[in-house]
């Protein structure tokens, strides 16, 4: 009987995982922001390009929606109501021209940096944590290191604006922006 329910219960878990990946799949990661035309001032300025060349030219927006993962794709969840604002694609490429290293998901939040680390506290537990002044790093293995583009594993960085030198790109996307957060995923 024991064997039975064992059977029945890994079944039924078997089959919940099975609708969870179903359900997520196709689902992207996390809304865009909604690119305006004062964003394409901020990043192109005084180029004198229309936004319509730029478009064509695949350089506008900067983040399209077949660019975002699935839910599926990423370890670590998007902290509620933030948006994407950039997707980062790695740039070095090993011997045989395979690019290396992780892809990156910019998302911005109005939220407090100290209220987003404590989300992905509660969201990520058994994963290595760093806190450095102004950020916080979770690493889903290994050790959490400060230069977190060189990871190998699958990480967050919580980033308060706070401590970013250019902050005023986000801000200027949304004036009550406190916090980045930049997910580290496996790409395509």
């Amino acid at each position: 009987m024991n064997r039975i329910l064992g059977i029945l219960i890994s079944s039924l878990f078997v089959l919940a995982f099975l609708c969870v990946s179903i359900i997520s799949a196709g689902e992207p990661f996390a809304p865009l922001h909604k690119f305006t035309e004062k964003d394409f001032k901020r990043k192109f300025g005084n180029m004198g390009m229309p936004i319509k060349d730029a478009e064509m030219a695949g350089m506008w927006p900067p983040v399209k929606a077949e660019d975002v993962p699935d839910k599926g794709a990423v370890a670590a969840s998007a902290y509620p109501g933030a948006v994407i604002v950039a997707i980062n694609k790695p740039f070095i490429r090993d011997s045989q021209g395979k690019l290396m290293g992780l892809s990156t998901i910019e998302l911005l939040s109005s939220d407090p940096y100290e209220k987003i680390v404590s989300y992905y506290k509660e969201k990520l537990p058994g994963w290595n944590e760093k806190s450095l002044r102004f950020s916080h790093y979770f690493a889903l293995s290994g050790e959490v290191e400060s230069g977190a583009r060189n990871m190998k594993v699958q990480h967050v960085g919580v980033k308060s604006l706070e401590g970013i030198h250019s902050h005023e790109m986000y801000t200027g996307m949304n004036p009550q922006a406190k916090t980045i957060i930049q997910v580290f995923f496996q790409g395509k």
